[in-house]
Parts: structure tokens; C-alpha cells; sequence
């Protein structure tokens, strides 16, 4: 039987306080990420800055000419085509037109712009009407405030995702190297410590120990790791939705101008104009709102509502979704059986059902059966309208139905983000309502069905 004395010196020794090793790991990658952002923010904001100015030279050149001629002519309905098309082939919030620095048309009325300076900017020009040295235009467009902060909050979103995915990855190496490793070797040491412990048998049980933790190491860094893989891939589907969603408008204004190219008369850019300035509108209008939900996932919520009828709001949800699936063999039916109102933001509340009813469509495969049914009901002695949306696909899991509006939460779906019900839960209770999901099989569908159900306040009742 031998003893072993052990010195306590290698516990004080290569050890560095928490504010050290912080500084020495995380506080450079961090500064560094914080700067590469903010030189894409800035490269970005440049590119289509520059991209807005070339757009524009050709059409104020054009626009400078047809106002030009309706002044040389005396005719104000050509001057005020010019200045209409103008309006919206450059995005423009108002066009002025002056005549030694009073404004003589207005568009919209009301919008006398002529005591601008004299300067050219991405957000108010001056152009100059050929051939007219009294008149000038006064234009305020905003390519740069829509495209360049659409542009930057992307920027901004991706590189924040991946910059933390990087730092986290840095510190867990970071950890094992500098607190696990010695931390490992300590214990080896504090168990030789024992007195009257023969020293093979300490060499044993400290051979075991530190083999176990290896193992629930490994293991826990594997785990680590699958999730960490799987939260970067659901990023990279959520940033190629959010690029699909504000290339959309892009394209749409692209295709407009080739148009309009290849118009020959006043009625045909009419058309052209009419029809693209509602698709244009919408189009950006469903990116800047999925925008704004993915970019405020996490902070507090404030929505803007309207009193709107139920019937309104299943109505134009529908709409959007069959223009998704056109081919789609699915049987619709609609129960509304309620009168009142609710207040809701129509374009955030569309997008919830528009989203449920969509998944629904994709889980039976475009066949088969979804109803919608809006009804008043009582809870805690508040008057809510319940909406359903069901449909006769497979059922979900029951352990599984916890999780559904978990964020990057997705299972047996193709291309899935994880973000849509997680949005979709966050805007209903931003309204002061509830959501939840029903799944199970009865009488009526042997088979299984899913039931999303989501409630609103009531706000009023109507005659």
C-alpha cells in the first residue's frame, strides 16, 4: 500500500480571470463582425442608390421633352399625362410644376414644392423643362427610402444571424479549450488528494472518470451541433424568402419598363400603368409587411387596426392563396356566422390565414377538403370571434402540436422555415387574441383532420 502527497500549485496556475478570457475570445470577433456589417450596410445602400439614379436618367429626360411640347402647345391634359406617368414610373411622392417659383400644377393637389433648393438628391430633384427657362419640375421620389432600407434590413438580418452563428461557434471551442480541458486534468489531481488510496486504483477510477466525461462531452457538443446546423439552414431558407419576396417588386418595375417600351399609344401606357401600379403596390407591400414580422419576431408588437367584417378577411386570404396554388383540386367551403366586427390589421391578419390555409393546401397535397368558419363566442366574459381553419389531412402528432409555433420549428415539409406560425401567433396575440390547434379523427373524417382556431376581440356590434 503506497500514498501519494499532491502540491495544490497547478490549481493556481494558467488561470485567467472571466473578463480576461471574454476579452481575449468573444471582444475581437465581435468588434470585427459589428464592422464588416456595417461596410455591406453601407455598400448596399450605395449600389442601389446608384442603380435608382441610372433608372431615373432616361425617364426625367423623357418627361423634361412632353412637358415641353404641352407648354408649347397650350394643352394642359398632355402636361398633366406627362406628369401622371412620370409619378409613377419614378416612384414619385409628388411631382410640382413652377413657373418662376410658383407652383401651377400640383400632383397630388395641394403639394407646392417649388421653395425647394436647387439640389439633386435621392429623395427631391429639380429638372429643368427644355426649351422653358420660367418653368421648372419639382420632383420628391423614394427609390432610395423604399429599396435601400429594404436592402440594408436584409443585409443587416443575415450578417447579424451569421456573425452570432460564428461567435457562438468560437466561444464553444473556446470553452473547451480553456475551462473543460484543465477542468478534466484537475480532477485527475483532486482525486489523488485521498489519502491511503493505492495509487493504481486512483490512476483507475481517474481513468474511468475522465473517459465518462469525454463521452457525455462528445455527445453533448454532437447535439450542440445538429442543432446549431439545423437553426443555420432554416436561416438560409428564411433569407432566400425574404430576397424572393423584395426581388418580387424589383422585377415587376423591370417588366413595366420594357413595357412601356414597347407602347405605341397613350391608351396602351394607360393600361400598362393602371395594371402595374396595383401589382407593383402589392407586391411591395406583402415584402415590407413579411419584413417587418421577421425583423420584430422578438421584440414587442404594435399593429395598427381597423374595424373589418370576418367575411372580408377569409375573403381576400382565399384570394392570395389560390393565386399560389391556381391548380390546386381543393374543395372550399365558408361558414361565416357572425355579424360583428373586429379590429384587425387586414394586411397582417390575411397573412395568418393566408399562411394556415396554405399549409393546408400543402399538406394535402393540393386534393381534398378545407372549410373556414368564423362564429361569436364568450370567454371570461369577453365576446371574441372565432376563427377556424380546418382541413382533412394527416393529423399532427400530439406531442408535436406544443411546438407548432415554436420559431424554425418544421417537420415532414419540403422547404419549411419554421417562422410561419411562429408569426402568425405573434400577430394574433399583438390583437389581444389567442391561437391554438386542434388535431384528432371522428365521425366525420375517419382518416384524421388538423383545425387551426384563432380568436379576435369583438369591437362593436353591426346593424
Amino acid at each position: 500500500m503506497t500514498t501519494t502527497s499532491f502540491s495544490t500549485n497547478r490549481f493556481n496556475m494558467n488561470r485567467i480571470s472571466i473578463a480576461q478570457w471574454f476579452s481575449n475570445t468573444i471582444k475581437t470577433p465581435l468588434v470585427a463582425s459589428v464592422i464588416a456589417i456595417s461596410f455591406i450596410q453601407l455598400a448596399m445602400v450605395a449600389y442601389f442608390g446608384w442603380l435608382s439614379h441610372q433608372s431615373r436618367s432616361e425617364s426625367l429626360s423623357r418627361f423634361s421633352e412632353e412637358i415641353s411640347l404641352g407648354i408649347a402647345q397650350g394643352n394642359r391634359t398632355l402636361i398633366e399625362n406627362a406628369m401622371t406617368h412620370a409619378k409613377v414610373e419614378l416612384n414619385a411622392v409628388s411631382i410640382t410644376l413652377c413657373q418662376s417659383g410658383k407652383g401651377v400644377l400640383e400632383l397630388p393637389p395641394m403639394t407646392n414644392n417649388c421653395s425647394a433648393t436647387d439640389s439633386i438628391s435621392f429623395l427631391d430633384m429639380r429638372v429643368p423643362i427644355i426649351g422653358n427657362t420660367d418653368f421648372v419640375a419639382q420632383i420628391s421620389v423614394s427609390f432610395f427610402r423604399e429599396f435601400g432600407l429594404q436592402a440594408t434590413a436584409i443585409v443587416a438580418a443575415f450578417s447579424l444571424l451569421i456573425s452570432v452563428s460564428l461567435l457562438f461557434l468560437r466561444a464553444s471551442r473556446a470553452l473547451q479549450r480553456d475551462l473543460v480541458s484543465p477542468l478534466q486534468i484537475d480532477l485527475v489531481d483532486e482525486i489523488t488528494l485521498a489519502q491511503n488510496i493505492p495509487t493504481m486504483a486512483v490512476h483507475e477510477v481517474a481513468h474511468i472518470f475522465s473517459d465518462h466525461l469525454a463521452k457525455v462531452n462528445s455527445i453533448r457538443h454532437l447535439a450542440a451541433e445538429n442543432e446549431r446546423m439545423a437553426r443555420l439552414g432554416a436561416v438560409a431558407q428564411v433569407t432566400q424568402m425574404l430576397a424572393h419576396d423584395v426581388r418580387r417588386p424589383l422585377q415587376l418595375v423591370k417588366t413595366t419598363f420594357d413595357l412601356l417600351k414597347k407602347a405605341k399609344t397613350l391608351e396602351q401606357i394607360e393600361k400598362i400603368t393602371a395594371t402595374a401600379s396595383a401589382n407593383i403596390g402589392k407586391a411591395t407591400a406583402q415584402a415590407e409587411g413579411l419584413i417587418s414580422d421577421v425583423m420584430e419576431l422578438g421584440a414587442k408588437s404594435e399593429v395598427v387596426t381597423e374595424p373589418i367584417e370576418p367575411s372580408v378577411l377569409i375573403r381576400d386570404a382565399i384570394e392570395n392563396v389560390r393565386e399560389i396554388f391556381p391548380a390546386a383540386q381543393v374543395e372550399l367551403s365558408v361558414d361565416v356566422r357572425t355579424k360583428e366586427l373586429v379590429a384587425a390589421n387586414k394586411l397582417k391578419l390575411e397573412r395568418v390565414i393566408a399562411n394556415i390555409a396554405g399549409n393546408a393546401y400543402q399538406a394535402l397535397r393540393q386534393t381534398g377538403k378545407v372549410w373556414f368558419v368564423a362564429e361569436d363566442i364568450e370567454q371570461n366574459g369577453v365576446r371574441f370571434v372565432q376563427f377556424s381553419i380546418g382541413n382533412n389531412g394527416p393529423r399532427i402528432a400530439e406531442e408535436d402540436l406544443p411546438k407548432l409555433f415554436d420559431s424554425f420549428f418544421t417537420k415532414g415539409k419540403s422547404g419549411g422555415t419554421g417562422l410561419g406560425l411562429a408569426i402568425a401567433q405573434k400577430i394574433v396575440h399583438a390583437h389581444g387574441g389567442a391561437i391554438w390547434c386542434e388535431s384528432g379523427a371522428d365521425a366525420t373524417y375517419p382518416d384524421g383532420f388538423v383545425v387551426f382556431k384563432f380568436t379576435l376581440p369583438i369591437i362593436s356590434i353591426k346593424n
